[in-house]
């Protein structure tokens, strides 16, 4: 931790990268991805490649870009780290890396809200964020460039699958299929993000089926959700 707080006083990088544990019951995993340079880079100059699947816990946020852009993070609620990841990308310039592993992500917890529980508990919270960050991403599209642009899209398309997901593992037929549909009507405002999201089989078979015979999916994405 140290070594991450001298280099973030020594960086002028918006964000700064750095690799994580992943810890399980029985074992621990490094996680080195991305491939940042210690030197500040525009965010501009990098690949989609090196800014996908950007996760919280691997960044740090230069305070100041989220304060001179006025980000206040969605409070009292789950989910929020796709908004820091989310808000970072959309406002950052330059980007650096320490190959030093900060964080550790402990996995296999009862409770956590990627686990089916969490995710059934806190549905409603999954689905303001997802609406935030989609209607964010309208608000700038125009004005955005790649690699972020590509990126910021593919997180809204890929949590907006994660909803029906959601509802899915709810596994009460008639409640899910209402939250549903009710979600599903939300996204046809959006054209283009709606067309995008049938791309996964799962939305488009409950699409085919009107959002009946919910509860037969659930061993499907049980396993593969997760």
């Amino acid at each position: 931790l140290r070594e991450l707080i001298d280099f973030l006083e020594q960086s002028e990088a918006d964000l700064v990268f750095t690799p994580y544990i992943k810890v399980y019951p029985d074992h621990e995993e490094t996680v080195v991805r991305h491939g940042m340079s210690r030197l500040d880079t525009g965010v501009t100059d990098l690949t989609i490649e090196q800014l996908k699947d950007v996760f919280a816990h691997e960044l740090a946020i230069r305070t100041a870009v989220l304060q001179e852009n006025r980000v206040r993070m969605t409070e009292h609620c789950f989910y929020v780290d796709m908004e820091l990841v989310f808000f970072s990308l959309l406002y950052a310039k330059t980007t650096a890396g320490l190959d030093i592993p900060v964080y550790r992500y402990r996995l296999g917890v009862a409770g956590q809200s990627a686990s089916i529980q969490g995710r059934i508990k806190h549905w409603e919270d999954a689905i303001r964020v997802e609406k935030r960050l989609l209607e964010t991403y309208l608000d700038h599209e125009g004005s955005l460039a790649s690699p972020a642009k590509e990126v910021l899209y593919e997180m809204v398309i890929r949590f907006a699958i994660y909803q029906y997901q959601n509802f899915v593992l709810m596994k009460d037929d008639k409640e899910a299929r209402s939250r549903a549909q009710a979600f599903d009507t939300y996204l046809k405002a959006y054209t283009g993000i709606y067309q995008e999201t049938g791309r996964s089989r799962l939305v488009k078979l409950l699409r085919c089926l009107g959002f009946r015979f919910m509860r037969f999916l659930y061993n499907y994405v049980s396993r593969t959700a997760i």
